[in-house]
């Protein structure tokens, strides 16, 4: 398996998930009202027919957002499949979810 940060993806494509990331972030209610803000760094694979799984939360300081972060990726459109030598491939990314409340 290859492992790729979405980081060095193409800053279009980045604004782009970055956007969608957004437009689809559920707040969680009891991280609004106890004014936690941070971010959750995810880890998920793009399997080979760009479907999004085995999300899992790779680094955050506030579990309350942890579950809103993974749910968001099942809002995403599919990823493009990573390709290796010709052939489709499983890839690895990491993407930091931000959860800032305004004010």
């Amino acid at each position: 398996m290859i492992t790729y940060n979405i980081l060095g993806e193409s800053m279009n494509k980045l604004d782009e998930l970055m956007k969608d990331i957004n437009e689809n972030l559920v707040y969680p209610e009891d991280a609004k009202k106890n004014g936690i803000q941070g971010v959750v760094v995810v880890l998920f694979v793009v399997d080979k027919k760009g479907s999004i799984v085995a999300p899992r939360i790779f680094q955050s300081k506030f579990p309350v957002l942890n579950s809103a972060a993974i749910d968001v990726l099942f809002h995403l459109k599919p990823f493009e499949p990573g390709e290796h030598r010709g052939e489709k491939v499983n890839v690895y990314f990491y993407v930091p979810i931000q959860f800032r409340l305004d004010k």
